[in-house]
């Protein structure tokens, strides 16, 4: 079983059309607070990112926002989390968010959250870092984009127990409990083939 002690989660800057977004967000946000799990988060004050912070703080949780310059200067950054760190670039944020985590969930939220996701994804594919990943297909939302994947494996892009490093659930309430039961363990033999080097 997998140890969680810190989340980072990737979530929309906007909440989006339907409220089922924004109250899975909120329920997140409490239920890893009442488990003692730390938030990791982008750090705005924003859309399904506020609504997880303000949701995990309000039950006592210690959430951490990263959060670059620029943004900063947009004004765009939650005040009220109990650590902000400010950084140059996305890169730097990415990087903080993934060494202080030891879980990773996505929410509903655009490219930015999918491309921070898929970039750790693919970390964990390479046994770079074996941490376990959530999906919250909120109101079907990834359905899209699982049936995309699904499609890579079947066409030979993408191993199907890499596919199944992602736990998947609809529901806020057991998605923990199916990313503690996530396989980490498939490595594929080309990871530990020799390098043919040329004299």
């Amino acid at each position: 079983m997998n140890e969680i002690k810190t989340v980072a989660v990737f979530c929309g800057s906007n909440s989006g059309v339907n409220p089922a977004y924004t109250q899975a967000a909120s329920d997140l946000g409490a239920l890893l607070a009442k488990q003692n799990i730390n938030i990791v988060f982008g750090g705005a004050n924003v859309g399904l990112m506020h609504s997880l912070a303000s949701s995990a703080l309000e039950q006592g949780g210690y959430v951490t926002g990263v959060m670059t310059a620029f943004l900063e200067a947009k004004e765009l950054v939650y005040e009220g989390v109990s650590e902000s760190i400010i950084v140059d670039t996305m890169p730097e944020r990415k990087k903080i968010m993934f060494d202080r985590s030891d879980a990773f969930i996505l929410l509903p939220g655009g490219t930015g959250s999918y491309e921070e996701f898929f970039e750790i994804w693919t970390l964990v594919q390479l046994h770079k870092q074996l941490k376990p990943l959530g999906i919250l297909n909120i109101a079907n939302f990834y359905d899209p984009m699982l049936a995309m994947l699904k499609n890579a494996v079947a066409e030979k892009f993408m191993a199907e127990e890499h596919f199944n490093m992602a736990a998947v659930s609809e529901q806020v309430d057991d998605i923990l409990e199916k990313m503690r039961q996530v396989d980490l363990s498939y490595r594929p033999e080309w990871l530990d083939a020799e390098l043919n080097t040329k004299d």
